[in-house]
């Protein structure tokens, strides 16, 4: 049976959504309609997880060369690589990485918007980054969190041990890393690279559209009635039909709204965390990386903001 042969591991919040709808494109690419279907990752906390008969039957119509499989969280595990490597030895490795004030930001407001009281009930992304000191130790856990390690903002962003794990396992030359800067500032030619680095020929012209944008809840109440259909409902209606009508519901009670700008207190503080562990990232790739000096200055803010008040 066919299995997929490469994998976008991550990180979330990176463009790895859009990136697999332009890689689709490819004739000589199969990528499964649904993403972030969970198997690998064994370390991680979650509510479920694909048997492999399961994750392996999403691919069972590939017919092309290239099989893709994204699963964004497989990247923050630290036992995803080595399975990967025993499932699917020559795979390639594909990693998006973000600045992680940008990325943290977008991935909390995304488990927000996930559903009031699922994934991540603190809507304030301040105390949502305190909270996770203690969360690690098992206090203030959402009953419903998908992956309990999605909440760990502090190690979700520390990219230098994930990549390192997929370096020691496949090889450097195995792995590409795509910066989200390049990737936005031009996605085809980004997407380019990505097929050069899958040996394909790419003598076609992509569509490229926005993906992915920033999205809230019209009304927060709606949605959670949605997510916690009455058991009379289920008795009543069938599967598919709950299905159209969550989807019909759930586009109706969705807005695009660009995100507010984060808290400059907040800002000062996630930046000087990750700051110090940009340069490990950078000797890691051997090249500079995109968002080091935008943390610097960041995490240097806190003259400014005292002199503002």
């Amino acid at each position: 049976m066919p299995k997929p042969n490469v994998f976008i591991v991550g990180a979330p919040k990176c463009g790895t959504t859009a990136l697999n709808q332009y890689l689709g494109q490819h004739p000589d690419i199969f990528i499964p309609k649904d993403k972030d279907k969970r198997f690998f990752g064994l370390d991680l906390h979650m509510i479920s997880r694909l048997t492999e008969e399961q994750f392996v039957n999403r691919f069972d119509k590939a017919d092309t060369p290239v099989i893709v499989d994204a699963t964004v969280y497989s990247l923050l595990s630290k036992t995803a690589a080595s399975e990967i490597k025993l499932f699917s030895p020559d795979a390639k490795i594909i990693i998006m990485l973000r600045n992680p004030l940008e990325m943290l930001y977008a991935h909390h407001a995304q488990l927000v918007f996930n559903g009031l009281g699922e994934d991540e009930p603190l809507t304030d992304f301040a105390e949502a980054w305190q909270a996770e000191c203690l969360r690690r130790v098992g206090h203030q856990i959402p009953p419903e969190t998908r992956v309990l390690e999605a909440l760990y903002y502090r190690v979700l962003a520390d990219y230098t041990p994930q990549v390192s794990r997929y370096y020691g396992m496949f090889g450097a030359s195995a792995v590409q890393v795509v910066f989200y800067d390049d990737f936005k500032r031009d996605a085809e030619a980004a997407t380019r690279a990505i097929f050069g680095f899958l040996e394909l020929e790419y003598d076609l012209a992509l569509d490229t559209p926005v993906i992915n944008p920033n999205t809230v809840v019209r009304y927060p109440l709606i949605r959670w009635v949605i997510a916690h259909i009455p058991r009379g409902f289920k008795v009543l209606f069938p599967k598919t039909l709950r299905g159209i009508f969550r989807l019909v519901v759930g586009r109706i009670n969705t807005k695009v709204s660009p995100r507010s700008e984060m808290d400059a207190t907040l800002r000062r503080d996630i930046a000087a965390y990750f700051a110090p562990r940009t340069p490990a990232l950078a000797t890691l790739l051997g090249q500079t990386i995109p968002w080091a000096e935008a943390l610097l200055e960041a995490s240097q803010d806190v003259d400014e903001i005292g002199r503002e008040h």
